[in-house]
C-alpha cells in the first residue's frame, strides 16, 4: 500500500551495489539487510581497492587542472571541491542547497566523462532531465500531470545536458529542487503526491545561463571551471600543443571502457569526507566564475547608475569629471540597495572591473600627475550628479 512504499529506499546514508551495502559515512561495506528497506541495486559491484583508482584520479586531476605543472589559482582545491561535491551527490541528501555546474567554454573539454561516469554509477538513480526542466516557461497549473517532478523521486542526480546559449533558467524551479522543502507532483491519471528531496541538480554547459542574480539564487550555484582542453594528435580543426598546459592527449578510448567501478570507489571515499566536515572552502577560482556570473546576471546594472545618477565629461583640462572610487562604490550600492533591497553589494574588485570596461579605468594617484588636486584614487570622465 502507500504507507508501505514511502519506507522504501528512503535511506539516504546507504548505496546498494551487487555485492552488499555501502555504508556511506563510513565507506564501508556489509551484507544487505532486511531492514534496509531496499528495492534494487546499482549493477556494479563496490570495491574499495579498484585497480583503476589511479586512472580516474589521474582523469579528475587533468580535467580540473590541479596538476602543480599546469595552472596556478590553486587548482588542486578545485579538484577537492569537484571531489566533495561528487561524493555529496551520491547521499541523496540536499542539505547544501546547490546547483552544480560544469563549465567548459572550450571544445573537447571532457566534463561529459563525468556525466557518464555518475549515469553509469547512479543507474536509475540519475535522471537526465530535459532542458525545459529548469528553464522559464509559463507556469503549469495547480493539479496538473507533472511526470517530470514525479522522475525526481528516489533520484540522486538530475542532470541537463550542454544548456544553449542565452537560455535563461526559471529561478523558483532552481530554488525549489535544491532546496530541503518537499517536492509534489502526479503522474498522468495519477492522484498528487509528495516526497522528500534527494537529487543533487547537475548541469553541463558551456556558456552560463541566464539567472535573476538575488542571493538567495546565487549562493546556491556552484561553478565547476573545466578548462582543460584534450586533443587529438594529427587533429586540424583542434590541433594539440604541447607547450599548452591546458593541453591533453585524449584518451579516444576511454568511453568504450569507463572505469566505473573505481569511479565509484573514489566518490564513496570523497562521500566520507563529506560527512566528515560538508563541502568545505569554496576555491577561489569557483569564487571569481560565481562573482562573474553574478556581474553578467545583475539586474541593477552599473549604466542604469551611470545614466541615472552620473555626468560624463572630460578627463582632462581645466574642469576635468572626476568622481572618487571611493565615492562610486558607495553611491552605486546605495543605489543598488534602493533599487533592489535583496540584491548584495558589489565588492570593489568587480567595481573596479565594470568601470575599466565601461571606459572608467581606476587611476590609482591622479594626484601626481595634477598637483592641483588633492585627489588619490579616482575614475575620470564620470562625475556624480547626486551630490556626492
Amino acid at each position: 500500500d502507500e504507507d508501505f512504499e514511502k519506507l522504501l529506499d528512503v535511506n539516504k546514508d546507504i548505496f546498494s551495489c551487487q555485492n552488499g551495502v555501502v555504508e556511506l559515512a563510513t565507506a564501508t561495506l556489509r551484507p544487505r539487510v532486511r531492514k534496509d528497506m531496499l528495492t534494487g541495486a546499482v549493477n556494479i559491484d563496490y570495491n574499495a581497492d579498484s585497480p583503476r583508482i589511479p586512472e580516474v584520479m589521474q582523469l579528475l586531476t587533468d580535467i580540473t587542472l590541479a596538476a602543480p605543472n599546469r595552472l596556478i589559482d590553486n587548482r588542486p582545491a578545485l579538484l577537492e571541491r569537484l571531489l566533495h561535491i561528487l561524493g555529496y551527490s551520491i547521499t541523496g541528501h540536499v542539505r547544501e542547497e546547490i546547483i552544480v555546474f560544469l563549465l567548459g567554454r572550450s571544445a573537447r573539454n571532457d566534463k561529459g566523462i563525468i556525466e557518464s561516469l555518475l549515469q553509469q554509477v547512479l543507474g536509475c538513480m540519475f535522471y537526465q532531465a530535459p532542458q525545459s526542466f529548469l528553464t522559464a516557461c509559463k507556469a503549469v497549473s495547480a493539479g496538473a500531470a507533472s511526470s517530470h517532478m514525479m522522475a525526481l523521486r528516489g533520484a540522486r542526480v538530475v542532470h541537463l545536458d550542454e544548456l544553449p546559449a542565452g537560455v535563461a533558467l526559471d529561478a523558483q524551479m532552481i530554488k525549489y529542487i535544491s532546496g530541503g522543502a518537499d517536492i509534489s507532483g502526479r503522474e498522468l491519471f495519477g492522484t498528487q503526491t509528495s516526497f522528500s528531496p534527494t537529487a543533487v541538480p547537475w548541469a553541463n554547459t558551456n556558456e552560463m545561463p541566464i539567472i535573476k542574480a538575488e542571493p538567495a539564487i546565487m549562493q546556491r550555484i556552484e561553478i565547476i571551471p573545466c578548462d582543460a582542453k584534450f586533443r587529438t594528435p594529427g587533429d586540424a580543426k583542434f590541433p594539440y600543443d604541447a607547450n599548452n598546459r591546458t593541453h591533453f592527449i585524449k584518451n579516444t578510448k576511454l568511453r568504450e571502457n569507463l572505469p566505473v567501478e573505481a569511479f565509484l570507489a573514489v566518490v564513496v571515499q570523497a562521500a566520507k569526507r563529506w560527512y566528515e566536515g560538508g563541502l568545505g572552502e569554496k576555491p577561489a577560482c569557483c569564487k571569481l566564475a560565481c562573482d562573474a556570473f553574478a556581474a553578467e546576471n545583475d539586474t541593477v546594472t552599473l549604466q542604469s547608475w551611470i545614466n541615472d545618477e552620473g555626468e560624463l565629461g572630460p578627463r582632462e583640462g581645466a574642469d576635468p569629471a572626476l568622481i572618487l572610487c571611493s565615492s562610486a562604490f558607495s553611491g552605486y550600492n546605495n543605489y543598488r540597495a534602493r533599487q533592489e533591497p535583496a540584491l548584495p553589494p558589489i565588492k570593489k574588485r568587480d567595481m573596479h572591473e565594470q568601470m575599466a570596461a565601461k571606459g572608467f579605468a581606476k587611476i590609482d594617484d591622479y594626484r601626481k600627475a595634477h598637483s592641483q588636486y588633492n585627489f588619490k584614487c579616482v575614475y575620470a570622465g564620470l562625475k556624480s550628479a547626486g551630490g556626492y
